[in-house]
């Protein structure tokens, strides 16, 4: 049996995600293989011991067996649902994953390994299929990051009967929970049918899939910030739903999948409609204008006034202007002041368009910007509004802050 992590694993400590179960049992002795010396100082165990059979100090003697004949640091929780918890599976997944980053965080350890396995990822995807569901991967990913720590998979190139197969040979101990074998859920119940073949099948369908999938995401994040509509129109409708998830995934990292998924929906019937708009998400907010939209930072319509005496950086949370040379802006001197534009304002220059804000509209400035967008005053005049175009080709040092 071989175990790799890769050539840059030198000096990570790695948390275990261990039950004592076959899966966990195969991964914590592919661990002593690939550290035959040192297992001790690379690998720390946790386990969470819900208190939800009869059986489980059976369990948990397995569990600090390993932990004791290894010399292995073990993190146990105690913990007991109750009705008002809810669904057990979603509750039980919460509290495990909040124990494992409460460790990472304290012991300052590298990831969480879990011994999820082939039969596992093929088993999500079916489930994903059944349910319609539109994830950024199929199955399950060898790594992933949830909640600002990474999840490490290793096994995923691992099917059961292998597993089981190991663990007979070298008569290892470890504990079988029954429930795995009830047909009364619908993961237990596709385990139990399907054949190796269909296995192999969907092994390969999987694949494929993600294959297709990665090109897709390849294609979003060449996108440019704002995602003009004439793309959007022209994706499928899954595919703008998978576009969607992929900007809360980039923007909104922490989402529960839950949220994620509430939040999916919202922003595709925000997006059906032809007004300009602001959908608030979770920290951020979606901006929808006449030609694309984009995720980013909430814009407040806060008033601004500064004189600028000398060459300066003109710096707010939402702006900034680099201000060296005035002459750029309208042949502008020292003293002058920098507000932002204002309901009645009129501009002093020669322009056509005298009121501000027509000519903010004329220019094609967005709605989100019109209210904290900067005028030049000098000697009580507007003398200067800077052309929109000018300020996105970067042709003056104007920078709208939306991260």
């Amino acid at each position: 049996m071989s175990f790799l992590f890769g050539d840059n694993d030198e000096g990570k400590t790695h948390l275990l995600a261990f039950s004592g179960g076959p899966d966990s049992v195969y991964l914590l002795l592919a661990l002593k293989k690939a550290y035959p010396d040192d297992l001790s100082r690379r690998v720390q165990l946790a386990y969470v011991n819900y208190h939800d059979s009869e059986h489980v100090d059976e369990e948990e003697r397995i569990v600090r067996h390993y932990a004791d004949q290894f010399g292995l640091l073990l993190h146990r929780l105690d913990v007991r649902h109750e009705e008002k918890d809810g669904n057990f599976e979603d509750w039980a997944r919460k509290i495990r994953y909040a124990f494992f980053k409460d460790i990472l965080k304290r012991e300052r350890l590298t990831d969480v390994l879990t011994a999820h396995h082939k039969d596992d990822a093929i088993e999500t995807y079916l489930l994903q299929k059944e349910r319609k569901n539109l994830p950024s991967y199929y199955g399950l990913k060898e790594e992933s990051f949830l909640d600002g720590f990474v999840v490490r998979r290793p096994l995923l190139n691992v099917d059961k009967k292998t597993i089981y197969a190991f663990l007979d040979r070298e008569k290892a101990l470890y504990y079988e929970d029954i429930t795995n074998h009830d047909d009364h859920t619908r993961r237990n119940l596709l385990r139990s049918k399907l054949s190796t073949e269909e296995k192999e099948m969907l092994q390969k369908e999987m694949t494929e899939k993600n294959a297709s999938l990665s090109r897709l995401y390849l294609r979003f994040s060449s996108l440019p910030r704002e995602i003009p509509f004439l793309f959007y129109a022209s994706l499928e409708e899954d595919e703008k739903r998978r576009l969607l998830f992929f900007l809360l995934d980039k923007e909104e990292p922490s989402l529960s999948s839950e949220r994620r998924e509430g939040l999916g929906k919202e922003m595709y019937e925000f997006l059906k409609r032809q007004a300009n708009g602001v959908l608030p998400l979770s920290e951020k907010v979606l901006y929808r204008s006449k030609d694309g939209f984009f995720i980013g930072k909430e814009i407040p319509s806060l008033s601004y006034e500064e004189q600028i005496d000398g060459p300066t950086t003109f710096s707010l949370p939402f702006l900034q202007i680099a201000i060296d040379d005035p002459d750029i802006f309208n042949h502008l001197s020292f003293p002058f002041t920098i507000r932002n534009a204002r309901k009645g304002d009129r501009i002093g220059t020669n322009l056509m368009s005298k009121d501000v804000e027509t000519f903010l509209k004329k220019q094609c400035v967005p709605f989100y910007l019109r209210k904290i967008y900067p005028v030049f005053v000098k000697d009580g005049k507007i003398v200067c509004v800077p052309f929109y175009k000018d300020i996105e080709e970067e042709i003056i040092p104007i920078k709208f802050i939306f991260d």
